[in-house]
Parts: structure tokens; C-alpha cells; sequence
């Protein structure tokens, strides 16, 4: 089990979650905030909730990166760039936890996609259970559609400059 050091944890994750977990009388303060929790049972709250949310924790703080690949299907390059490209990239230049997306294009492989950037898996996920997702797979000229994802190690990104 990784072990959490508690300046990396996010305060609004924890306290949102130990709020929403462990309503109580007499509030205590946790990185400045007050806490609906007895100041007599905080450590045993805390200690329980770090070891039911571990993972949760985790996910929230790990940054997530994912290729997304596909193929055109009986479409033109500028009509792709006209129905695909220019009408979605505003919209997810607005979906929430995306940092970044690289577009892809191998007009020889007819292979096209995006490397994205999350802030965790979970932003990544909701997206890909997003009406966008859908909507995009759906589409009859887009075929052969494929994902994958890989956890950010950050602190070499940081050293190589791939994050700033």
C-alpha cells in the first residue's frame, strides 16, 4: 500500500469527503476548514476514512495521459477537418479536468486521434462516458476507434520538461 503523505493529499477532496461521510457536533479544523467531526473522535474519522478512500485519494492526485486512435471512413481530409475537427476542438478545450490535447494525424495510415492530458482518472473516465464520446464513435465516418491509458509519472515528466 502506497503511503499517503498528508501535504499531497487534496483538501478539498478530504474534507468534502469526510464531511459528506462523517456529519457530527462540535467542529474542528483541518487545513483551516472546520470539520463536522468531535475533536475527541478526529483521528479514529481520519484514519478510517484514509483507509476507505485510498484509492480514491490516489486517482485524485495521479494525472492520467490516453491516446485515443481511429480511422475515416468515405470522408474527405477537409470535410473531416470541417465536421470534426473545427466544431469539437472549443469543446474540449472546455471539458473539465482535460490539461491538454495533441491532435494526431497519419493521412497515409488513415490512422487519426489525440494524446490527452488528464488531471486524474476520473475526469478521464467521466469523459469517456461523456454524450461527446458517444457522439463522436457514432459517427459513420469514424471507425476502428481505440483507447488506451497510462498513469503520469510526474515527478520524471517534471525533470524532462513533459509537465511545467
Amino acid at each position: 500500500m502506497e503511503r499517503i503523505d498528508i501535504a499531497e493529499v487534496n483538501p478539498k477532496l478530504v474534507l468534502s469527503l469526510l464531511n459528506k461521510h462523517y456529519r457530527q457536533k462540535d467542529p474542528v479544523e483541518f487545513y483551516g476548514k472546520q470539520l463536522n467531526i468531535r475533536p475527541a473522535n478526529f483521528a479514529k474519522v481520519f484514519k478510517s476514512f484514509i483507509n476507505k478512500n485510498l484509492l480514491l485519494i490516489i486517482n485524485e492526485r495521479t494525472m492520467h495521459a490516453q491516446l485515443i486512435t481511429y480511422q475515416l471512413k468515405d470522408i474527405s481530409q477537409p470535410e473531416y477537418l470541417k465536421q470534426m475537427v473545427e466544431p469539437d476542438a472549443p469543446i474540449l478545450a472546455k471539458v473539465k479536468g482535460l490539461i491538454s490535447k495533441v491532435w494526431l494525424s497519419d493521412v497515409e495510415k488513415n490512422t487519426f486521434g489525440g494524446f490527452y492530458l488528464w488531471e486524474n482518472k476520473t475526469a478521464m473516465e467521466d469523459f469517456m462516458h461523456s454524450d461527446l464520446v458517444k457522439a463522436v464513435v457514432s459517427r459513420p465516418y469514424v471507425k476502428n476507434v481505440s483507447s488506451a491509458d497510462y498513469e503520469v509519472n510526474q515527478s520524471a515528466s517534471l525533470i524532462t520538461r513533459g509537465l511545467k
